[in-house]
């Protein structure tokens, strides 16, 4: 059970809300939070064998309920988040009022897993699979609520990270993608940086390990982690390019998604290849700060002045209409900028 703010104490002591903007979203939070309730705990009682409410058309509602329930407490935070008073108080009412113990209740139903193997004689485990259909749209909107309830919030960002066990428990799930929840649980805190910062590391790359190929989620987590609030976080950076460095492997696969010219790149055939790609770029411009030559060393390995430039000229002008087009020339400039432009330049 989550510890009880100021906040809820101030509604058991009856004082009045006075932003009616909050008290309007009082009021939806408890009448969704009945419907919320009602479904998990039909789905709490009737998950005991996994495979039996796959056909199960009650548990189809269910499913489906509680996802729309959590996608429109989702959307409201993301609507009130530039108010930066009118978020605090948000995040602490649905805290408050039980919305994030429900949204724990639904990461610890009893989700049936088997493993899944890439060499089934040698038992090479690349990691699980959820046997409900379902699971992984519910899952995946529970943890867009919950990044969306550590926005911009220290507090809300360490009560989360108590729970670091069972979000790591999802990390080598199939269909998931728990990363960007993980960075978003450390953003702007180096507190928080250097007390699971390693550990999560290891974890990304032990999946890597496994599955044989990184995703852009991976990439943007470990770039959260070697930088804070636009300073180097230098025990994490040196960490990972001793990581990378010691294992051939990881170095491989990092390099698979090179992309030699992007002329001959169909941008709408290929976007996950050229997302991923801009993504390692920017990592790799983080962890390679042009102040440490060992760094820079390492960035050569990967990348050079001739490449960066030559493919940032080349870049086909249907790309400027993207937003994946824009990151990749945006990820090419910062790592010219980061790894190879010192200050005497």
């Amino acid at each position: 059970t989550c510890k009880r703010t100021s906040f809820s104490q101030a509604i058991d002591a009856c004082i009045f809300i006075c932003d009616p903007v909050i008290a309007a979203h009082f009021y939806h939070i408890r009448s969704l939070l009945v419907d919320l309730r009602m479904h998990i705990t039909f789905l709490r009682r009737n998950m005991t064998d996994a495979d039996a409410l796959v056909e199960d058309a009650f548990a189809s509602i269910a499913f489906q309920r509680v996802s729309t329930i959590l996608s429109t407490f989702t959307e409201m935070v993301q609507h009130i988040a530039p108010e930066r008073d009118r978020l605090h108080s948000l995040q602490f009412l649905l805290v408050d009022l039980g919305v994030l113990n429900e949204t724990f209740a639904v990461l610890r139903l009893p989700w049936g897993r088997k493993s899944i193997f890439a060499d089934v004689g040698k038992g090479c485990r690349t990691g699980d699979v959820l046997l409900n259909p379902q699971a992984p749209t519910l899952l995946q909107m529970a943890f867009a609520f919950l990044e969306m309830l550590v926005l911009e919030n220290g507090d809300m960002q360490a009560m989360l990270l108590e729970h670091n066990d069972l979000f790591l428990s999802y990390m080598d799930v199939a269909g998931l993608s728990v990363e960007t929840l993980f960075a978003a649980m450390v953003r702007n805190n180096l507190d928080h940086i250097q007390r699971h910062g390693k550990e999560w590391c290891d974890r990304v790359f032990e999946n890597v390990m496994r599955g044989r190929h990184f995703d852009t989620a991976q990439l943007s987590l470990i770039s959260a982690l070697a930088e804070c609030n636009g300073q180097a976080v230098k025990e994490v950076q040196d960490y990972v390019r001793s990581k990378i460095q010691t294992n051939r492997s990881l170095e491989a696969l990092l390099a698979q998604n090179h992309i030699e010219d992007p002329c001959e790149v169909d941008l709408d055939l290929e976007r996950l290849k050229i997302e991923t790609q801009g993504n390692w770029l920017l990592l790799l411009a983080c962890i390679s700060n042009s102040k440490d030559p060992a760094a820079t060393v390492f960035a050569e390995r990967f990348v050079s002045i001739e490449w960066l430039i030559e493919s940032f000229l080349l870049i086909p002008d249907s790309w400027n209409s993207s937003a994946v087009g824009n990151r990749w020339k945006f990820a090419l400039l910062t790592c010219v900028i980061q790894i190879y432009l010192h200050a005497e330049s």
